[in-house]
């Protein structure tokens, strides 16, 4: 089904049978469609069962309707970033069809971003990560964004122009820039690694978009000369330790990279023993699903041929999974 100015979406001002929709959201069983530069200003439409229900104007400035992205929070309140310098905030307080007690505000440079807005991301903690065209911003207080000290700028990427943020397994955030990617710790405090046309096989340096499944573990980097896809261990940890799976196995040192061991809760500690009980190695995954070993020990020697066990903790010491691993020396 084609929904458009004959089904009550306004178009453009310039033709308002041109319609632009920025974005869409889901909240349960309804969609959320963000409408561009609309002649009647009604920025919001409302859908359920394939059936426009309601709509919205800005509640901030009616006359805003530059709006380019929207995401909505776990508590139902929609933040849409706009071409003039600032994010709306919408609360429909849960009365979606009642609109007295409807809340809108506005954070801008007023606030403390370091620029004008032009993405927004959400990340496992709840604070909400915002990207200018003069760097990247943290709220971390999202009830309240508007009080002093809920609006902080990050240090790394102060003056960079940022395209899109994307939140991986271990709450890591990956920022595409007209520069490449880099991959933040979860406060944004350090640096965890950098790629770009020198150092990886990206396509090129302006990464416009970054799509992470945090199933698998696979980042994808959309750049103005196409798609480049990475395979990292910041997949989304399991619950339990159900099924560990490590491999390659057997696992060759002087051929293989790695050994991936799948399959973690979250924060797992991994200790890796001989056939015999003794302690190889120690460690730590860095939150997400997957640990890597590179087959050497705590002295940094590779390990020799034999049959090695693997067992990983949960944080708590709760919970504990399993694995065994084939090590063949050339």
């Amino acid at each position: 089904k084609v929904f458009s100015k004959k089904d009550g979406i306004m178009g453009v001002v310039e033709d308002t049978n041109f319609v632009v929709i920025t974005d869409i959201a889901q909240q349960g069983n309804l969609i959320w469609i963000l409408n561009y530069k609309a002649r009647n200003s009604i920025i919001l439409y409302l859908m359920r069962n394939d059936s426009l229900i309601y709509s919205f104007a800005n509640g901030y400035n009616f006359l805003n309707t530059l709006v380019i992205q929207l995401e909505i929070d776990e508590k139902g309140r929609k933040w849409i970033v706009t071409e003039h310098g600032y994010i709306l905030i919408f609360d429909d307080k849960g009365t979606i069809f009642d609109k007295s007690d409807d809340q809108w505000i506005a954070i801008s440079r007023s606030e403390g971003l370091n620029g004008n807005p032009t993405v927004i991301r959400f990340d496992n903690r709840g604070d909400v990560w915002v990207g200018t065209n003069y760097g990247l911003n943290v709220i971390v207080n999202p009830d309240e964004p508007w009080k002093s000290g809920s609006v902080r700028n990050v240090f790394a990427l102060r003056d960079y122009y940022i395209n899109d943020i994307a939140v991986d397994g271990a709450n890591n955030k990956w920022v595409a820039t007209k520069n490449g990617v880099w991959v933040l710790s979860p406060d944004g405090t350090s640096v965890i690694a950098q790629y770009n046309t020198s150092n990886s096989p990206i396509l090129s340096d302006d990464v416009k978009s970054i799509a992470f499944d945090l199933e698998s573990g696979t980042v994808y980097f959309g750049t103005d000369k196409g798609l480049t896809s990475l395979k990292t261990e910041f997949a989304k940890p399991t619950e339990d330790f159900k099924t560990i799976k490590v491999y390659p196995n057997p696992f060759h040192p002087e051929k293989d990279f790695n050994v991936v061991i799948d399959g973690l809760v979250a924060n797992s500690t991994i200790k890796i023993f001989t056939i015999s009980g003794n302690l190889v190695r120690n460690i730590s995954s860095p939150g997400g699903r997957t640990a890597l070993w590179d087959g050497k020990d705590e002295k940094g020697q590779y390990v020799p041929t034999g049959v090695y066990l693997i067992i990983a903790y949960s944080e708590d010491g709760t919970k504990v999974g399993i694995g065994k691993l084939a090590v063949l020396r050339d």
